[in-house]
């Protein structure tokens, strides 16, 4: 047994490496690309792309209807299933396009924008195209081959961003953005089929496939209400502020959100994974979630609150002055993310034991609260919006995180210390932050720079006084 627990350490450690390293590399090159795209297009070229994506977001848990999950959680597979859920995938995801391209002038009505229409209906055949590697992908999750799934990702990324920033170069506005997320699902559509040995050939004879296709189903009810909670911000704002808003908006929310964005899905992918192969071993699991969740909130509070005590400085020198009324929406944002990030190890862990009908319940909870403060902050504009998050998302996060320990038989007493000593070094070295800035008189750049290092100083200082066991621990995650 302790072999057989070290071993599968061994495959999850490896796991993490490859798509640390994979994920570094490629975001290098997505992270320049972004902040020389946003220089060169405007506002409203960001606020159709916000408007189409989220529309393509919402919509994107009934293309997928939870398959990939559904394979990487089953226990046992056969080949003759693999084949019939692609068989299945490929046809729903047909079926779906054909509908969405028809809607396409409805969505645009409802955003009073005509411009959308052509936009929607090419982005739009993102659908087919993630139909046909989402069973190769998952089945690379499942058996945790992420060296070969990262050289995938990171190629797919790296290709995207360059095509990305040719078409903005040329200037092709908001169609560099269209035809750079189609470059990234062709890439992946191309490299995972190939690199699958035992490639599969998709079975439309569905019969034996019911239970998997079910627990997808359920699943997609809650990724559903977790997309509409994602994406309602900016759907309301584009409906209400119009396109030039929603692209201030819209950018400020992304850059906010590109640690978590970035970085997490590689540690959800691991932890659903890991958790999936162990879940008949609860106290593994629980023993692991609490050490995932220590990590993220020793990583998030500290970089999101950095990042915007740094914004004032940061964004309008990075991005260009066009950019400079994204600094508040930015800031706030960055002050409830660290919570927001912390949610989806709790949402992976409660999926990989198969308890997709709590996560529902949570998805319902989260998305009726949400949109309704979303609707009440719009009066006010973008701080409105932003003011809603702060507000009501900590309560959100409460309540549902009772839910899931309740669930899980964690106490929430010993969930909250793994996370109250980030959440108070990082504002201790916020407030740091703030004092050396009124102190300096310098060059924007070197002020930059000097708060940057400020804040980490100050950081690591307090973690190796009051927590150089923490310290010493992610050391040693790191060093193996």
């Amino acid at each position: 047994m302790a072999a057989e627990e070290a071993s599968f350490k061994t495959r999850a450690l490896r796991g993490f490496f490859w798509l640390s390293i994979g994920t570094f590399a490629g975001q290098l090159v997505s992270w320049i690309s972004t902040i020389v795209v946003i220089r060169l297009l405007l506002p409203k070229d960001y606020g159709l792309m916000a408007m189409a994506g989220s529309f393509i977001a919402l919509l994107g848990p009934f293309n997928e209807l939870g398959i990939g999950s559904a394979i990487v959680q089953a226990e046992r597979m056969t080949e003759k299933e693999l084949r019939q859920i692609y068989g299945f995938t490929i046809a729903s995801s047909l079926v779906f396009w054909l509908a969405c391209h028809l809607a396409a002038p409805l969505v645009a009505l409802f955003y009073k924008e005509h411009d959308l229409v052509p936009i929607l209906r090419v982005v739009l055949v993102n659908f087919m195209l993630i139909a046909f590697y989402l069973v190769p992908q998952s089945l690379f999750i499942r058996e945790m081959n992420f060296k070969s799934k990262t050289a995938i990702d990171v190629s797919a990324q790296i290709g995207s961003a360059l095509v990305t920033l040719i078409l903005a170069l040329k200037g092709l506005g908001v169609w560099a953005l269209v035809i750079g997320t189609l470059t990234l699902n062709l890439i992946k559509a191309v490299l995972f089929n190939v690199a699958r040995v035992d490639r599969l050939r998709p079975l439309f004879n569905f019969t034996g496939s019911g239970k998997f296709i079910r627990y997808g189903v359920t699943l997609t009810g809650s990724r559903l209400f977790y997309s509409l909670y994602n994406q309602a911000d900016l759907i309301i704002v584009g409906r209400f502020l119009g396109q030039v808003t929603l692209g201030i908006y819209g950018v400020a929310l992304n850059l906010a959100s590109i640690p978590a964005d970035k970085v997490l899905p590689l540690i959800n992918q691991i932890s659903f994974t890991s958790f999936s192969r162990i879940q008949a071993d609860m106290d593994r699991v629980r023993r692991n979630m609490l050490r995932t969740t220590r990590v993220i909130a020793f990583s998030g509070f500290p970089i999101f609150w950095g990042m915007a005590a740094v914004a004032p400085e940061a964004i309008p020198l990075i991005l260009g002055p066009k950019w400079v009324n994204a600094v508040l929406p930015f800031q706030l944002l960055c002050i409830m993310l660290p919570l927001k990030a912390l949610s989806p190890i709790l949402n992976s862990t409660i999926i990989a034991i198969g308890q997709a009908k709590a996560n529902l319940i949570i998805a319902v909870i989260t998305t009726i609260v949400m949109v309704i403060a979303f609707l009440i902050g719009v009066r006010d504009g973008i701080l409105g919006i932003c003011l809603a998050w702060i507000i009501a998302y900590p309560l959100v996060f409460l309540v549902t995180c009772s839910y899931y320990l309740n669930v899980l038989g964690v106490p929430i007493k010993q969930y909250l210390s793994e996370i109250s000593f980030p959440l108070s070094a990082s504002f201790v070295m916020v407030s740091v932050i703030f004092l050396f800035k009124k102190m300096l008189n310098i060059s924007p750049l070197y002020s930059l720079i000097l708060l940057i290092s400020s804040g980490i100083v100050c950081y690591l200082v307090m973690t190796l006084i009051f927590k150089k066991e923490e310290y010493l621990e992610m050391k040693r995650l790191l060093q193996r």
